[in-house]
């Protein structure tokens, strides 16, 4: 019985995670229906743990810069070059004060940059399946 009552304690503390969450759409192609057409518009919306989903485009994206724990997603289809119709493609992934834990996946960065400033105000940030091409890869204290 008391093993019972600890797992509904344990899942009503996780239920406003859960709750709250929201995925915002971005796709800068004229007349698709997304959210945004920026993903700078989908991080100043979004609140820290929402899902930001970028969908594959011809045209770069802006800048990628959180201040805010956020998880944004493309899908990554690419291999050994770009590939228009499949692919998000931005200049920039920046983690700032606020960021620790964020997730960023499925990016083309030619040429671009991956800033991460260190501080106990940013920690366990993550870049994945992201195709890095004359890219800077930046870790510096921020103070």
């Amino acid at each position: 019985m008391v093993n019972y009552f600890k797992k509904i304690v344990f899942l009503a503390a996780l239920a406003p995670v859960f709750l709250f969450a929201k995925i915002h759409t971005v796709d800068n192609t004229p007349g698709n229906g997304a959210m945004y057409q920026s993903i700078a518009a989908a991080v100043s919306a979004a609140s820290s743990g929402d899902t930001i989903i970028v969908m594959p485009s011809s045209t770069r994206y802006d800048n990628v810069a959180m201040d805010k724990k956020l998880f944004i997603y493309s899908r990554s289809g690419f291999g050994s070059s770009w590939e228009p119709d499949r692919t998000a493609f931005t200049q920039s992934i920046q983690f700032w004060a606020g960021s620790s834990g964020s997730k960023v996946s499925g990016f083309y960065l030619n040429p671009g940059s991956v800033e991460i400033g260190v501080s106990s105000a940013v920690q366990n940030v993550e870049v994945s399946y992201c195709y890095l091409v004359a890219t800077n890869f930046r870790v510096y204290y921020q103070q």
